[in-house]
């Protein structure tokens, strides 16, 4: 009864109360709850962008007992990302980008670190209202590898949760994880989605979903959405799975 009347309450200055945990609503519950349907006893995450830690933190947080790999190309970044995981256990930093082959590559150090890339700023993201982030400051040459590589001298055959924040070459690090992800050999994977054309040759949304139906892999949502001052969806964090009842081959 007290609920009622406090939701008719809210409910007339367009306000509502809602469980948190209700699926859909938030990111890191839904995660966990999807890791909870994965086959392996001990969980392995891969970290693709790991920037300052900020998914790393997290993903101890909900997955305490889970073995993270963390990637990061960028020297700055990776010096604050040595000192979040320095007093955590089952952490592996790798200094380097993952892509769809091995290679050194230009890496273009932005104005804000969140938005550095392996793919140049676009004219049309210099006019947009992010242009004070995304402004290239440097250029670096930095090492590519592909999660393939890395998991076959990791000698990792499963991986539950691959995760992929790297500004607009999303689509490439999953091509480079083909074979894990074509045999269903990774449960979850949550990537950065970018709707507008922020960097020069990104992997657009149509595509990454493609690929990834392509080897029956379902959306499960979108999380984390933001907006632009029109109220367009600009970027936001989608969560796939793999088939259910698949066997990871």
């Amino acid at each position: 009864m007290i609920n009622k009347l406090i939701q008719s309450a809210l409910s007339s200055f367009d306000y509502q109360i809602r469980s948190t945990k209700h699926f859909g609503d938030n990111y890191w519950n839904d995660l966990a709850l999807l890791m909870r349907r994965q086959p392996s006893e001990k969980s392995i995450i891969m970290d693709v962008g790991a920037h300052h830690g900020e998914t790393l933190i997290a993903c101890r947080k909900s997955f305490p007992d889970a073995m993270i790999h963390c990637f990061e190309p960028d020297p700055e970044s990776q010096e604050i990302l040595k000192n979040c995981a320095s007093n955590l256990e089952k952490v592996k930093i790798h200094e380097l980008a993952l892509g769809s082959a091995a290679a050194q590559a230009e890496f273009h150090r932005n104005s804000a670190s969140m938005t550095n890339s392996l793919l140049p700023t676009s004219a049309e993201s210099l006019e947009s209202d992010y242009a004070d982030y995304t402004k290239t400051q440097e250029v670096i040459q930095v090492s590519v590898e592909t999660l393939d590589e890395i998991c076959a001298r990791e000698n990792i055959g499963w991986i539950d949760l691959l995760k992929t924040d790297c500004q607009g070459y999303d689509l490439m690090v999953l091509q480079g994880g083909e074979k894990m992800i074509s045999s269903h050999q990774v449960g979850l994977i949550t990537c950065e989605v970018i709707f507008d054309q922020e960097y020069d040759g990104q992997g657009r949304f149509h595509e990454l979903l493609r690929y990834l139906d392509s080897f029956g892999y379902r959306l499960i949502g979108f999380y984390n959405m933001s907006r632009n001052r029109d109220h367009v969806c600009t970027y936001c964090d989608a969560i796939f799975e793999r088939p259910i009842g698949a066997n990871p081959s």
